[in-house]
């Protein structure tokens, strides 16, 4: 069985060593004696990563680099805290903290951009003003797993979705669409091998095709770096 420490299950997730120790108490991981590294089957820190999402350690807090992460994934920005912590899955209060904390870094911008034909405000991000542990560790990042169960369409969505009959029609229908919402929706909750070919074909928007390359690229990065911790000592 693959395990991995406890120093190491930290420093995936982006959390302290004794904050590592009591998620793995709450996993049921028996503790070691003094001066033995207490290990934990990967599948724990996978769990882990799914619930909390994990963070390298940067000149940012975890949550803020979780913000950036999900902003970072959309070229037009989002237009508030609530819609961010929907992808962030987080707290909209967390999310807001985090938002004050990243303007006054001046990580985020507040913008009028024009979209549809209308001018709407949205948050957006300027990845080269971040300090480049923050880039590093945003890279690196990942946010809690999202659920198509928690990410029901919205209604004014419905409407493109008229003769989809399976998710890769579902994923062209949206991804052909102008909306950004459609677009994040899709990337939210249709599989990752579906995206990956549904973003080979043609007709699609070129913004939101941009969108599932970054997403699906950030995704193989997290995964690569899970697998690189593994060996960590303690």
């Amino acid at each position: 069985m693959d395990t991995i420490t406890a120093r190491a299950v930290a420093d995936a997730l982006g959390v302290s060593l004794p904050t590592a120790h009591a998620l793995l108490d709450d996993e049921g991981v028996s503790r070691t004696g003094r001066g033995i590294p207490r290990v934990a089957p990967i599948a724990v820190l996978e769990a882990l990563r799914a619930r909390r999402g994990s963070v390298p350690r940067s000149a940012f807090r975890r949550t803020d680099v979780q913000v950036l992460l999900v902003l970072q994934r959309f070229e037009m920005g989002l237009p508030s805290a609530r819609a961010i912590a929907v992808r962030a899955n987080l707290s909209p209060s967390t999310v807001a903290a985090a938002l004050t904390r990243l303007r006054a870094h001046g990580a985020v911008t507040d913008d009028v951009v024009s979209i549809r034909g209308g001018r709407v405000r949205r948050i957006r991000v300027d990845p080269a003003s971040w300090p480049t542990s923050v880039r590093n560790a945003v890279t690196r990042a990942t946010v809690p797993t999202l659920t198509t169960s928690t990410r029901p369409m919205p209604r004014g969505l419905r409407p493109l979705l008229r003769g989809a009959q399976d998710e890769a029609s579902v994923a062209r229908a949206l991804l052909r669409s102008p909306d950004p919402l459609a677009w994040a929706w899709a990337v939210a909750n249709v599989p990752e091998a579906v995206l990956k070919d549904v973003a080979r074909h043609r007709g699609l928007n070129a913004e939101a095709r941009l969108m599932v390359h970054r997403t699906l690229a950030a995704s193989v990065s997290s995964t690569n770096g899970l697998s690189s911790s593994g060996g960590t000592p303690t």
